[in-house]
């Protein structure tokens, strides 16, 4: 025989289900607290990680130097916006920026502008020699090349897909890592020669900074193992193994002609 329960047995059976919902709702609002108070811990980690105070107070103007943007963009929106003001602050007609790809050991095109689908093909996947980028990314520095024309970095064929593109200088700046591992390179290119001569430098550097600090904190990619292996095989001289080992490198060419000359 079934027992009925009286009145007081149903409130105090209520009594306990609401408690324990109670408790299991703040456990949950625990949670969720934690998690919030980890995600915002981890934001300001992000925020302060990508902050350059020094370039924000010499270069209020750089939106790119937001340190929100820096820690919430994704890589392919930084290389856009590294893209964007280069070019917007320099004078430059054309520019792209380069990503190592770990897999390959290649530099591939993630952000270009001003350039025709030729370069583009050419320049699709860049190895370790026949160019200022590759330079760039195996030396882990600046290298300026005033007039391609002349300069002994381009081999025959990537010189003359420069010239189709009507680029006669080029700067290209490595994006390194907090251990100096070049993670991708950002190029601006000239139709004159020497007609980057009178950028920003310091600009330049602090852009580059930013976002290699920035592609750092959101990416995990690895340096460029291998790529300072092409002195080895003797692809280079011995008198080009001395001249690049300053800091930027700058490739004048043969009897360089500062004049500003059209191709």
């Amino acid at each position: 025989m079934v027992q009925a329960l009286l009145p007081t047995d149903l409130s105090r059976i209520r009594a306990g289900l609401a408690q324990r919902l109670q408790a299991a709702r703040q456990a949950r609002w625990r949670w969720e607290d934690a998690q919030l108070a980890a995600e915002l811990a981890r934001t300001r980690c992000d925020v302060l990680a990508c902050t350059d105070t020094e370039g924000m107070r010499r270069y209020p103007h750089l939106s790119f130097l937001d340190p929100y943007f820096l820690a919430g963009a994704t890589p392919s929106a930084l290389v856009s916006a590294l893209l964007v003001q280069g070019l917007q602050y320099t004078g430059a007609h054309a520019g792209n920026v380069q990503l190592y790809e770990p897999n390959t050991g290649v530099l591939h095109i993630a952000a270009q502008a001003g350039f025709d689908q030729p370069f583009l093909t050419f320049f699709a996947h860049v190895g370790t020699s026949g160019s200022a980028c590759a330079e760039a990314a195996s030396r882990g520095r600046e290298v300026i090349v005033p007039d391609i024309r002349r300069s002994s970095l381009f081999d025959d064929a990537s010189r003359q897909a420069m010239l189709d593109a009507h680029c006669l200088t080029v700067r290209s700046h490595s994006l390194l890592g907090p251990a100096n591992e070049c993670l991708g390179v950002f190029s601006l290119h000239h139709p004159r020669s020497n007609g980057l001569h009178d950028v920003d430098v310091q600009l330049l550097t602090t852009l580059v900074r930013a976002a290699g600090r920035a592609l750092a904190h959101h990416t995990a990619t690895p340096a460029l193992v291998g790529w300072e292996d092409a002195d080895s095989n003797g692809a280079r001289t011995e008198e080009e193994r001395t001249r690049l080992d300053g800091m930027p490198i700058e490739d004048p060419g043969n009897d360089q002609d500062q004049g500003g000359d059209d191709e």
